[in-house]
């Protein structure tokens, strides 16, 4: 695939050769142009996301190979300055960039490990609207990070998938990688006759064959945070139904996993429904979910799409998983985080939620569930994390959960069913396709309580000490 620059472009005397970074004409005259910042200015991933920009939507034109498991892109960004830029950033691991062109014009630009720097021929005034085409191609990799895990694309013996938290976007294309700048994402993937691909969101067109390749296109309705977007390609089990309000559900199983997972999957509008009826109207235009043979070692809550690896599927109590994630869809996905410190609005959240659904089908009650949890003794580890800022090595440690569950427990019985059950609505509804944080979750509750919720917080989430039980 090749660039497709503006019909109306003009050829620069700057050099491609070798990629590197040079002045961009209004830097060189002395404009107040400069870089935009090379971290978003999160503490916990201060290698991800850029500053100076954000992007409207990314639109991808990819073509992969199982058997070399090589893929080729084009990505056309579709972003606004926030600052008179003079050079910005893209995160990107592990694939070779051929040319960039910035508003038509091709640009100067160089490679880090994660970093993709562009320096456009013209500055960029704050608050103008530009687009950026990247071509790229290359083997897609893995990151080992030894805190948190694989993330990444993961090769499997009839394809690929893309699972990754915090990072999964820049695996796969050049990216703002950060929750806090959300976007529209449109993909066609071309792969060979025989095997399909799967994305986030719904088919923006039928696939169409030409000379032995399939092209599969995808688009989201709501913007996103990049590490919810997913690519899975291979052979399925396609499943398609509808929630009782109309939202389409569909379905896609490694045609190599149990029928396990088919009927775990299954049930998502079933689970939909119910949390329907607890949060408010699903917050995507499609549901579902994909069970892969992949070795991540964790499901994902994808937007609109959540994924399941083999030890999910094997592990048992796959449907308890398919609902937190589903949960997620309001809390994590739709009301997103603007910092990673506040990730137990997600894990906490979905995990409630989690509790919810088992009890509504006969298993142990949210009592249960959290009598169980409470049970830790007070000097255990389980007590002494900060779940309010756990620091990023904990991000995904078990007092998040559980935890996070817990005071959303003990907040119901300090506020009432009906303000409780109010607060959860109000705050799927008030920031969906947006970005919250905890304060705002505590001036929520406060604001529809009439309660001072700072001390019942701090117990809660922030000492390291075992609070009272509420009870």
């Amino acid at each position: 695939m090749k660039l497709r620059p503006a019909a109306v472009s003009l050829c620069l005397a700057l050099s491609l050769a070798g990629g590197t970074v040079g002045l961009g004409t209004a830097a060189m005259a002395g404009d107040p142009f400069t870089p935009g910042a090379v971290g978003i200015g999160d503490p916990y991933v201060p290698e991800e996301g850029n500053g100076g920009y954000q992007v409207r939507s990314y639109d991808l034109d990819l073509r992969f190979d199982p058997a070399t498991d090589r893929l080729v892109g084009v990505a056309t960004i579709e972003a606004t300055s926030t600052q008179a830029l003079s050079a910005f950033n893209f995160d990107l691991y592990g694939l070779n960039v051929k040319a960039v062109l910035v508003d038509g014009v091709h640009a100067t630009f160089s490679r880090a490990p994660r970093e993709l720097t562009v320096v456009p021929a013209v500055g960029l005034p704050s608050g103008s609207r530009f687009q950026v085409v990247v071509e790229y191609a290359g083997k897609p990799q893995l990151l080992n990070d030894p805190d948190l895990g694989q993330s990444g694309w993961f090769n499997t013996s009839d394809g690929a998938i893309v699972v990754g938290e915090p990072e999964a976007g820049m695996f796969w294309f050049p990216v703002n990688e950060h929750p806090s700048d959300k976007a529209h994402l449109c993909s066609r993937i071309t792969v060979p006759r025989g095997v399909r691909a799967v994305s986030t969101g719904l088919p923006a067109a039928k696939p169409h064959t030409k000379y032995g390749w399939t092209t599969y296109s995808w688009c989201t309705r709501d913007p996103m945070a990049s590490y919810l977007a997913t690519v899975a390609i291979g052979t399925w089990r396609f499943d398609r139904s509808r929630t009782t309000s109309g939202i389409p559900v569909l379905n896609y199983v490694d045609r190599g996993l149990s029928k396990t997972a088919d009927r775990a999957l299954g049930r998502t509008a079933e689970i939909v429904d119910f949390f329907e009826r607890k949060f408010g109207q699903y917050p995507f235009e499609s549901a579902g979910g994909i069970a892969d043979d992949h070795a991540s070692w964790y499901a994902l809550e994808n937007q609109t799409r959540p994924t399941y690896d083999r030890k999910t599927v094997a592990f048992g109590g796959l449907t308890a998983t398919v609902a937190h994630e589903l949960a997620h869809q309001w809390f994590g996905d739709s009301v997103a985080l603007r910092r990673w410190r506040d990730i137990w609005l997600n894990e906490g959240f979905a995990t409630y939620a989690e509790w919810m659904w088992g009890e509504h089908q006969g298993g142990p009650s949210v009592d249960a569930h959290f009598d169980s949890a409470y049970s830790r003794p007070a000097n255990s580890a389980f007590w002494t994390l900060t779940v309010s800022d756990p620091g990023y090595a904990n991000l995904f440690n078990a007092p998040i959960y559980s935890r996070g569950a817990m005071t959303l427990y003990a907040l119901r019985l300090k506020i009432g069913n009906h303000d409780f059950a109010r607060t959860l609505r109000v705050w799927a509804r008030r920031h969906a396709n947006g970005n919250a944080t905890t304060k705002r979750f505590i001036h929520l509750t406060e604001r529809i309580s009439g309660k001072s919720l700072d001390a019942f917080f701090t117990r809660w989430i922030v000492d390291g000490v075992k609070p009272a039980d509420p009870r």
